[in-house]
């Protein structure tokens, strides 16, 4: 029996307040650098959402073709589930090779992604995805 996005992103926030829960275990956090300090800075003042709320893209996603939105939203959700700096996320990071993610933390991303974006996509187009790049043109206006 398979969970939809929605069933399986329960989960993640529910297993997140158990003891010893998800907090902590994903094993991507070495591959993401942490936010700095001045970013916590900028975070408190309320700086660091005007830019991501306005479209803009860090400048390894540029070169990408496609909506800054969907790629915005995508880098926060991944950045917030693994708990890294956006900024060091690239268009040919592997899912699953360098962020580690399992099913759970996949289905957790790619519920806030369509929550956001209301819009839906099948398990298998989404299980084909390898890379966020892959994911981000998954979710591209179609």
């Amino acid at each position: 029996m398979a969970l939809d996005a929605d069933a399986l992103a329960a989960l993640a926030d529910f297993g997140k307040n158990l003891p010893g829960g998800l907090e902590g275990e994903s094993g991507g956090e070495g591959e993401c650098a942490p936010a700095s300090e001045s970013e916590a800075v900028s975070e408190e003042s309320g700086d660091s959402d005007a830019g991501a709320s306005s479209g803009e893209i860090p400048f390894a996603w540029e070169n990408f073709s496609g909506d800054p939105a969907v790629i915005v939203c995508l880098l926060e959700a991944v950045a917030s589930e693994i708990e890294c700096d956006p900024e060091s996320l690239l268009p040919e990071t592997e899912l699953r090779a360098q962020l580690d993610f399992d099913d759970l933390s996949l289905y957790a991303v790619v519920a806030r992604l369509e929550g956001e974006l209301g819009e839906k996509r099948s398990d298998t187009q989404i299980t084909e995805c390898k890379t966020l790049g892959e994911l981000a043109r998954l979710y591209q206006n179609q």
